[in-house]
């Protein structure tokens, strides 16, 4: 049985960080994942993420964020790679819905640099977007992407260097509380430590033992459009902010083109429940798709 200080069950976004600063403050910290790192098989993988200052869920997000920020740029300086890029965000809506509000008041609670324009306005300055004349829009230039394989292949890395012990391809079954610590069972044997940091992502529901907290997994489907030939300029990096519409239909975004696969979008809202994480249809739901064109024909028509 393998003793350390700490085992890290799942070494996606959250488990690779956690990993990386328990190591780096001294803890002999033991990885576990059932798959290769990056895998597609949970919430962490792919090409980007946004990242914004001023959420608009709540302004108690924010003291996180900026402190996220500057973590980000140190992991860039630790790890010699580019993570995060600061595009900049245009969040559109109906002035009194749920998002503008609350990006108003996050930016009013801490002071935030945030430009609240027209839709008038915001067209004239990114002439690649369509909104309602009745919708307002809010652009903050340090909201932006980050690269999520990439900063889970840097944090684990950089736990890897701080002496963490990464194991992939090794199951849990199970985990227990003993009188000094945790046991936590795998198809490779067993591994027992102080203290026991659970980041399982999609397999949450059976490991967490939360059961007054319900879990649900979505599966959620991301698509790439390209532009028209003609105005493609319109739509690259340096010029295409991220982009969030608070729509009737849903909430939808995306990012500028990085690729030749064009522009990515996606519906934040929604989602089609997964029962079990490991068989998941990964087949185009026509349903899923027709939304999300909806939304990029009326917002981004070119």
């Amino acid at each position: 049985m393998t003793l350390v200080d700490v085992i890290v069950v799942g070494a996606g976004g959250i488990g690779s960080a956690a990993a990386f600063h328990l190591a780096s403050r001294g803890a002999r910290v033991v990885v576990i994942d059932r798959f290769p790192v990056p895998h597609a098989h949970g919430s962490s993988h792919g090409q980007t993420r946004l990242i914004r200052l001023a959420y608009f869920e709540h302004p108690d997000y924010v003291p996180l964020l900026r402190r996220a920020y500057g973590l980000w740029r140190e992991l860039e300086a630790l790890s010699g790679r580019t993570l995060l890029v600061e595009s900049g965000l245009l969040m559109a809506g109906p002035p009194e819905g749920e998002v503008l509000r609350g990006v108003g008041l996050s930016a009013r609670t801490h002071g935030l640099a945030i430009d609240r324009m027209s839709s008038a306005e915001a067209t004239r300055r990114f002439p690649a977007f369509a909104l309602p004349e009745h919708w307002e829009a809010v652009f903050e230039s340090c909201g932006g992407y980050l690269f999520v394989e990439a900063c889970v292949e840097a944090h684990l890395d950089a736990a890897r260097r701080a002496g963490a012990r990464v194991e992939t391809g090794a199951e849990v079954r199970d985990w227990r509380a003993d009188g000094q610590g945790v046991v936590v069972d795998t198809d490779r044997g067993s591994f027992s430590a102080g203290r026991l940091v659970l980041a399982p992502g999609a397999w949450a529901h059976g490991l967490l033992r939360l059961p007054a907290t319900p879990l649900t997994v979505l599966r959620k489907s991301l698509f790439w459009y390209r532009p028209r030939a003609e105005v493609a300029t319109r739509f690259e990096r340096g010029s295409l902010p991220c982009f969030a519409f608070d729509s009737p239909d849903g909430f939808f975004y995306g990012f500028p083109q990085l690729d030749p696969r064009g522009v990515k979008v996606a519906e934040h809202s929604g989602g089609r429940v997964v029962d079990d994480p490991l068989v998941v249809d990964r087949g185009l739901d026509a349903d899923e798709r027709s939304r999300v064109e909806r939304a990029a024909a009326t917002h981004l028509p070119a």
